[in-house]
């Protein structure tokens, strides 16, 4: 009888784990058996099935892929695709769920799972729910069938009516060794109207750099081609494809939340009144603005999976995180595909007839640190932050749908415990330097008195730098 298969590769927004060690081609089977019954629940016919550029994915996804079948589902295979093409599939098809091996820009020693009902990924609870179901499930008394289709006809198609182009600029895009480069530098070409390609081949070594598009460092290299070469702009994708970083014609790097200002300017100007969903980890400049502008703006817990299951059930236009999972809804499905919002930031840009940099400076200034992570045992991390958080609420404002967010007067600080790691992360913005090393002291003395001295370590060390 197989074991059961380890807690910990189920995580809060997708399945993940060392290849031969916590993932095996058994996992991949049961997993797939799993959730399929699932989505027989669901209502549904089949799952859209593909899978990244890692030397383990085709085998993990043939395995993947006969679990469905042996479920009773139909698999449509669409081989080895950025991840969303695989949410794109789950839309071309009718009645189908989706299922990626992908463990996006981590080494090519992991590999995972992202997975997707109709119009959502799943929930933490669902994906906790597959874990019994690996145990249990049986094979239906008929198998599925295996369906190949086109899906990237399809997508270049749809791509094309939505983004439109070309549009009069250059850029330079960073496909990261990733399988963005299966459609980069085309895509932008398509659109932009020129774009020089940066590591196209899709390689799961990364021998250039490690493709998570949310730290500069990773676009060093974009930032000194857009420079060179006189460009516009650079975009840059993570492993698969589903995260964007930008720099705009200086080679500066743009945070995420900025962009996400920008974006909400526009779209507030068509739609006002709506919800605007805030990170919690994002600046305080996208509240006051949307607020401004005439949204309605709120704090909203991070990850990739309940924010695009919020869009759904709040039927909101757009969100974002500021790893760059950027979420359209208002004119697209509202799934985090970088192509596209590659494509709306050209388009915007474009329309402005202006460098980003220009649109980026007329917004208000803060100063912030970068997104700090320090190690917390699991055991300790989700009660050190209820301590601090009852800490603060004592005396300053605190929003707590995701670890705590303090306000203090000239700006915020967040501190919350990762859902996937022993680590916690920390981040603080005010409106200038002095109110940003206030802040600092004041979470250093309030991590001493909780007993939470990593914490107050973090804080220090953003204070001298």
């Amino acid at each position: 009888m197989s074991t059961t298969l380890p807690a910990h590769i189920f995580r809060a927004y997708d399945i993940r784990g060392l290849v031969d060690q916590e993932l095996t081609a058994d996992t991949y089977y049961r997993l797939g058996l799993a959730f399929g019954h699932s989505c027989r629940l669901q209502g549904l016919r089949g799952v859209a099935v593909g899978g990244d550029n890692r030397p383990s994915t085709p085998g993990f996804a043939q395995s993947l892929s006969d679990g469905i079948q042996a479920s009773g589902l139909d698999t449509f295979e669409i081989g080895i695709q950025p991840t969303p093409l695989g949410y794109f599939a789950r839309e071309m098809v009718d009645r189908v769920g989706m299922a990626m091996v992908t463990a996006s820009h981590n080494p090519k020693e992991f590999n995972g799972l992202k997975l997707g009902f109709r119009h959502a990924a799943l929930s933490e609870e669902e994906i906790q729910a597959l874990r019994p179901l690996t145990d249990s499930a049986q094979p239906a008394v008929v198998r599925g069938h295996r369906r190949e289709i086109d899906v990237r006809t399809a997508y270049l198609e749809d791509y094309d009516i939505r983004v439109g182009g070309p549009l009069g600029l250059r850029v330079v895009a960073d496909c990261g060794n990733g399988t963005a480069g299966l459609y980069e530098p085309a895509l932008s070409q398509q659109a932009a109207g020129a774009c020089q390609g940066l590591f196209v081949e899709p390689n799961a070594s990364y021998p250039n750099h490690h493709p998570d598009p949310s730290v500069a460092a990773n676009l060093a290299a974009l930032a000194a081609a857009v420079v060179d070469s006189g460009a516009d702009l650079g975009v840059g994708y993570d492993g698969d494809a589903d995260r964007l970083g930008v720099v705009d014609h200086r080679g500066s790097f743009v945070m995420a939340d900025r962009l996400m200002a920008l974006w909400w300017q526009r779209i507030l100007e068509d739609h006002p009144g709506v919800e605007v969903p805030v990170e919690v980890k994002c600046s305080k400049i996208l509240y006051d603005l949307a607020t401004k502008w005439g949204g309605r703006p709120f704090y909203c817990r991070s990850g990739h999976a309940p924010m695009k299951i919020m869009l759904r059930q709040r039927r909101l236009l757009f969100a974002g995180e500021l790893s760059g999972h950027l979420f359209f809804a208002d004119d697209y499905y509202g799934f985090d595909d970088a192509f596209y919002a590659a494509g709306r930031l050209y388009r915007m840009v474009a329309a402005a007839g202006r460098p980003l940099a220009d649109l980026l400076a007329e917004l208000p200034q803060t100063v912030s640190t970068d997104e700090i992570r320090f190690a917390t045992p699991d055991a300790d991390k989700f009660r050190l932050v209820q301590a601090l958080s009852q800490h603060y609420a004592a005396r300053l404002p605190v929003v707590t749908v995701d670890g705590v967010r303090v306000e203090f007067p000239d700006g915020w600080c967040l501190v919350r415990a990762s859902n996937t790691q022993p680590v916690a992360v920390f981040r603080a913005e005010a409106d200038d330097q002095a109110g940003l090393e206030r802040i600092l002291k004041d979470v250093a003395r309030s991590a001493d008195e909780v007993g939470w001295p990593a914490l107050t370590s973090a804080a220090e060390q953003a204070s001298a730098q």
